[in-house]
């Protein structure tokens, strides 16, 4: 192995990998067809500087990578940094697919006090973080009360998108509360009731419907988010050119179920009190008549 230690400016040591002798020695590890330039240990002690650079020029297509790192050992790691900083990063990648692993059991492990894995896809079609697996994807842990195992954050897309083709687009298995989302009275002002409840219900439609091919082609039970944009327009995601939906919250739907059901309940209430008093002054003309026939029955 070639080991390199310096303190050299614009990004400490820059190694350009060039095939050599060496990839036939060590292409065992690659996948078919694929060779290695260097193997290089480095180490570096000033600011502003990377301790290993791997760089791979060639403009055709095909897979190539930058770095790449391989252990037949059943419990070895391929490439593995670290980093001890409050603000710094143990493996940094870039490029159209930044970073892609391959692993028999487990393709990534990240552990950090703050960001286990943080990816930057600033592309027209980037991908954040993508992962693929015979059991699972992608799998976040946290031993903290406070800590959050997954995190997806968009600006304007979509956080965290679950697909399936015949299971659970979102699954969940643990004992906790299945779903939750951030809700507080301090957080919230002009809290009011929801009006008229029951007209908005009333101009909803529950329908059965057939997904079109690139949404699965099955059938499915649910609404049409453009018909509940009139009704409800907070809870429906359009297309840029606001006409279009692109989805809605069904959750949201619930407040205005229990709305209508408190509407239903006072309803409910007005009519039992009404039968009520009916019922009384019902009860007092029978009660009335029936004196007034013991006296004419007296009275014979």
């Amino acid at each position: 192995m070639l080991q390199f230690a310096g303190t050299q400016n614009l990004g400490g040591l820059f190694f350009m990998a060039k095939l050599v002798a060496l990839s036939l020695l060590l292409s065992p590890f690659l996948p078919a067809n694929y060779s290695i330039a260097q193997s290089i240990q480095a180490e570096i002690n000033q600011i502003d500087q990377v301790a290993i650079f791997g760089q791979n020029l060639f403009s055709g297509t095909g897979l190539t990578f930058g770095v790449y790192g391989s252990t037949l050992s059943s419990n070895g790691v391929g490439v593995y940094g670290k980093s001890e900083g409050q603000q710094s990063v143990g493996v940094l990648a870039s490029g159209n697919n930044g970073l892609i692993a391959f692993g028999n059991k487990i393709a990534i492990i990240a552990d950090a006090d703050s960001v286990g894995i943080y990816s930057d896809a600033s592309g027209t079609a980037g991908i954040g973080v993508q992962g693929k697996g015979r059991l699972a994807g992608v799998v976040g842990f946290s031993n903290f009360s406070d800590a959050v195992g997954v995190s997806g954050q968009c600006a304007g897309g979509i956080g965290v998108e679950g697909y399936s083709e015949t299971g659970f687009d979102f699954f969940a298995s643990g004992p906790g509360i299945n779903y939750g989302s951030g809700s507080s009275r301090r957080w919230k002002s002009n809290i009011r009731l929801i009006d008229n409840p029951l007209k908005k219900i009333a101009a909803l439609r529950g329908v059965y419907y057939t997904w079109d091919t690139r949404h699965g082609g099955h059938s499915d039970i649910g609404f049409i988010a453009e018909e509940v944009g009139e009704v409800l327009p907070e809870i429906v995601a359009y297309e840029e050119n606001g006409v279009d939906a692109k989805g809605m919250d069904y959750t949201k739907i619930t407040p205005l179920l229990v709305e209508a059901f408190n509407a239903l309940h006072r309803e409910h209430d007005l009519l039992k009190a009404d039968y009520e008093i009916s019922l009384q002054q019902l009860n007092h003309r029978i009660k009335s008549l029936e004196e007034i026939i013991e006296k004419l029955s007296v009275i014979r």
